[in-house]
C-alpha cells in the first residue's frame, strides 16, 4: 500500500512517514535487527531474523502494491528510525475483516512522536484497507507503548500470562488489545477554560487552592453543557475573578488523554477590556503580577508553556503525552 506522509517531531525535526521502498531494504532490515537487541518486548531475538537483503526488497515491494499490506518506515534526514505495518490475520473469509499490527523503532530515537506518528498511519492504512479490527499484543511490562496505544483508542480483551518465555525475565504476560475501525470517529472530552488578562504590564494570576495546587495559575474553569465556549470564559472569569470580561481572544489550547482514553482539553484565552471590581473566590486568590514576574513565582500546571502560547505567541497547543510520563509538548 502507498502511504507518504510528512510530520514534525517533538524536537522540531522533520520525519516522513512512507511505504518502504525496495532501495530501503538494507536499512529496514539493519534497523529490524537493531531494534530486537535493544529491547526485551519483541518477539524474537536478533539471530533469528534469517531474512536476507534480497528477501527484505521482494516483501517490500509486494507489501507497497497490496491494498491489504502496508510495511512504513519512519526516515528522518534520509535515516531509516523504525517501521512498522498491517497485515491480514487470516485471509479465510471469516477473518477477511481483521488485521494485525506491529511496530519497532530504533532507541536513539525514542521520545520523539516516531511511534505515535507511525501507529496513526498505520491504522490509516488498515480502514483505507477495508479492515473493521485492528489487533495486535504488547508485553504487559511495555508500560510506553501500552499508554500509546489506549490513547489512539485501543482496548483490551484478553491477556496470555505466558506468551513469551524470555532469557532475561522469564516468563512475560501479554496483553490483546483490539481496535474498533469502524466505530464511530468520536472520543469523550472534557472542555475547560483558561483566560489570561492583561493589564499594561501585569497579567491576573490565581492562587489555587485545593487538591494538586498551592501555587499560580490563570483563572478558569469548565465549559457547561451546550454552553458556548466564549461564553463559558466570561462566566468563569467573572465567579472566579469579579471581573466581567469584553471580547477574550482564543490563541491556543492546552490537552491531554487520560488514563480511560477520554481527552482533556483547555481553551486558552487572553482579554484586554474588562470591568468590575477584583474579588477573589473559594477557587484560590486573585491579584495582579508583572508579566515578568510570573514565571519567577510559584506556578503550577506547566504555567512556563502556557506563557509561550498565551503571552509570547509562540505555540497553538500543549500537549501533555501521558505515554512519555506526561511529558509537555509544545507545538
Amino acid at each position: 500500500m502507498k502511504y507518504r506522509k510528512t510530520v514534525t517531531l517533538r524536537d522540531r525535526r522533520t520525519c516522513v512517514i512512507r511505504n518502504g521502498a525496495e532501495a530501503d531494504a538494507r536499512a529496514v532490515l539493519d534497523n529490524f535487527i537493531l531494534t530486537h537487541a535493544q529491547t526485551d518486548f519483541l518477539t524474537t531475538y536478533p539471530e533469528e531474523t534469517s531474512c536476507t537483503p534480497e528477501q527484505e526488497e521482494e516483501y517490500l515491494r509486494k507489501r507497497a502494491d497490496s491494498d491489504r499490506e502496508a510495511e512504513l518506515v519512519a526516515e528522518i534526514d534520509g535515516q531509516i528510525a523504525g517501521s512498522a505495518g498491517i497485515s491480514p490475520v487470516r485471509t479465510a473469509e471469516k477473518t477477511r475483516h481483521r488485521a494485525s499490527f506491529g511496530i519497532s523503532i530504533d532507541q536513539a530515537w525514542w521520545g520523539l512522536g516516531i511511534g505515535r506518528a507511525l501507529t496513526e498511519a498505520c491504522i490509516e492504512c488498515a480502514r483505507k484497507a477495508g479492515y473493521s479490527q485492528l489487533e495486535l499484543e504488547v508485553v504487559a511490562d511495555n508500560r510506553r507503548a501500552l499508554a500509546l496505544y489506549k490513547s489512539v483508542g485501543f482496548a483490551e480483551y484478553g491477556r496470555n500470562p505466558r506468551a513469551f518465555r524470555s532469557r532475561v525475565n522469564g516468563w512475560q504476560e501479554n496483553i490483546l488489545m483490539r481496535l474498533d475501525l469502524e466505530k464511530e470517529r468520536t472520543e469523550r472530552v472534557t472542555l475547560t477554560n483558561m483566560c489570561m488578562i492583561v493589564n499594561g504590564t501585569k497579567v491576573l494570576v490565581e492562587e489555587k487552592t485545593g487538591k494538586d495546587a498551592g501555587g499560580i495559575t490563570f483563572p478558569g474553569g469548565h465549559v457547561e453543557t451546550h454552553e458556548p465556549i466564549v461564553d463559558s470564559v466570561i462566566r468563569e472569569i467573572k465567579e472566579e475573578t469579579g471581573l466581567t470580561i469584553r471580547s477574550p481572544r482564543l490563541c491556543g489550547v492546552k490537552d491531554w488523554i487520560n488514563e480511560d482514553g477520554s481527552r482533556y482539553v483547555v481553551f486558552l484565552f487572553t482579554a484586554d477590556q474588562f470591568s468590575g471590581e477584583l474579588a477573589s473566590s473559594a477557587e484560590g486568590r486573585v491579584f495582579w503580577l508583572e508579566k515578568d514576574d510570573v514565571l519567577r513565582s510559584n506556578w503550577i500546571w506547566h504555567m512556563d508553556g502556557l506563557m509561550r502560547i498565551m503571552a509570547d505567541g509562540e505555540f497553538a497547543e500543549l500537549f501533555l503525552d501521558r505515554a512519555d510520563g506526561w511529558k509537555p509538548i509544545l507545538k
